[in-house]
């Protein structure tokens, strides 16, 4: 991220100090004013996101308009909406100086928000000359503008394409012909398609209406699922409607068969289901507690809400806590889990640290040539109960974004083990972008690493154990490999 240059730092500075001059300071006069006090109302910039909000002003609250930027564009992002000066205190954290912001969901205490840092002047790319969406006047839809937005905000802003050995601009180059200015929403989203479909990301997403583009670098569980229904019956790509609907029974059932196995193989106490059934546990006849995860978002309902699912999160752990005092060891199942809220992830963490401070990760943000600051994220120890007994943690390539973030935070920690498949490989947040029209887009701009430097997006958290989640024979047997080895770590060692 580029410095505050000199002058932008200074000029509080060496405005007070001509007041100082002109209003003879020190000459015995009534003492001058304090400053007034720092102010969120201004321009704010969010270097690593393409983003800027002007904060402005209203009664009772404030008015933010928000813009998303690239080096040669401006265009609205979100809508401008009314803030309470309550909701503007959770969003937005002023510094002392007033000089910088971090923007934050409502609930968010333990991870990094966006930071901003303030600007003289909302620049002129976002006033007179900037670029329209569709519902405002004069607005003009036009392909192959949106396409370049698209590809800019990629450029600008993706992490790394060598990630995935893409050249990015010849894909530029490949596909821009294939549009003019009057091409359609739906053609320009397949030739979007093929223009992130390389990058093999399932952050890097397009949406138009019920459409969606994602592209894993490594299979989900159900397109593995698939794939062993087609070994299975002996069949090949295109099927017949009566095949495909045979495969989608076939995926579903066997979802859910491996997800309920685990709290089949053994005898114990009765299943306690929290969180909107997300959070699942079973104290065990042998003395571990095995615990599944299958999200983290959606924990009060069907709707994601940071802010009112914290509590929720909060009392399941006190009650997991609870019945795990005392247990051999713990077993925490992240297989099926494909992420949510980075702020989940670190409470929950949080409750195995013993330590005062633990690092866990930190991130940053790619910023044209450059990174952001490094931010480091700690695990402190939170709630009235903890767990500080061994854990083995299973993991597959279906553990996914904000799971994987748990799954690198819970690395970090002495008395853990990773068992099972490297995670899916998405670690980035997704970074939310408009096209002009209906299209949008979201792209992976952050870098997480661990607290040894070690990058893991593309290839996946690693594992200390390393056991297939899925094998024909093991499904056919009802057995769960990751599972017996993690039992047989827990109690032997080895």
């Amino acid at each position: 991220m580029l410095l505050r240059t000199l002058p932008r730092a200074c000029a509080p500075l060496l405005a007070a100090f001509s007041l100082c001059v002109l209003s003879a300071c020190g000459s015995g006069d009534a003492p001058a004013p304090p400053p007034p006090p720092p102010t969120l109302e201004g321009v704010w910039e969010f270097p690593g996101y393409g983003s800027l909000l002007q904060v402005a002003r209203e009664a009772g609250g404030w008015r933010l308009t928000h813009y998303e930027t690239t080096r040669a564009a401006c265009r609205l992002g979100f809508e401008p909406q009314p803030m309470g000066s309550a909701e503007a205190a959770q969003r937005l954290r002023l510094s002392a100086d007033g000089q910088a912001v971090e923007w934050l969901e409502p609930g968010q205490t333990l991870t990094p928000g966006r930071p901003g840092r303030r600007m003289a002047a909302l620049p002129a790319a976002c006033q007179g000359s900037r670029w329209l969406r569709a519902g405002e006047p004069g607005y003009q839809a036009d392909a192959l503008r949106e396409f370049d937005w698209v590809w800019s905000s990629f450029d600008e802003l993706y992490h790394d394409f060598r990630l995935s050995g893409t050249d990015w601009a010849a894909q530029r180059q490949a596909l821009r012909g294939r549009l003019n200015a009057q091409s359609s929403e739906a053609q320009l989203f397949e030739v979007l398609a093929e223009l992130v479909a390389p990058l093999g990301d399932g952050h890097s997403a397009l949406f138009l209406g019920e459409q969606v583009f994602a592209k894993t670098r490594k299979p989900m569980l159900p397109e593995r699922l698939a794939a062993l229904f087609l070994e299975k019956e002996g069949l090949s790509e295109p099927l017949s409607p009566p095949q495909q609907e045979a495969q989608a029974t076939f995926v579903g059932e066997a979802q859910q068969a491996l997800i309920d196995l685990p709290f089949a193989a053994a005898p114990g106490a009765p299943l306690q289901s929290r969180a909107n059934s997300l959070l699942r546990w079973q104290r065990r006849a042998d003395g571990l507690v095995l615990v599944q995860l299958l999200g983290l978002s959606g924990l009060a309902g069907d709707a994601d809400d940071l802010a009112r699912e914290t509590p929720v999160l909060q009392a399941s752990l006190d009650e997991l806590m609870r019945d795990a005092q005392g247990a051999r060891g713990m077993i925490l199942d992240l297989r099926f889990n494909v992420g949510g809220y980075d702020e989940h992830a670190v409470r929950l963490a949080s409750r195995f640290s013993a330590a005062p401070r633990h690092l866990a990760y930190s991130k940053q943000a790619r910023s044209g040539e450059q990174r952001t600051p490094l931010h480091p994220v700690y695990l402190e120890p939170q709630g009235a109960l903890r767990f500080d007994g061994p854990v083995a943690v299973l993991t597959s390539s279906t553990t996914f974004s904000a799971a994987e973030v748990l799954a690198l935070a819970l690395r970090s920690l002495p008395q853990v083990r990773l068992i099972g498949e490297r995670s899916g490989g998405a670690l980035s947040d997704v970074l939310p972008r408009h096209t002009g029209g209906q299209l949008l887009f979201g792209l992976s701009n952050e870098i997480y690493l661990s607290p040894q430097g070690e990058w893991f997006e593309a290839q996946g958290v690693p594992v200390h154990i390393d056991v297939p989640l899925l094998s024909p024979a093991a499904l056919e047997a009802q057995r769960d490999a990751g599972l017996e080895r993690a039992v047989q770590w827990l109690l032997t060692g080895r």
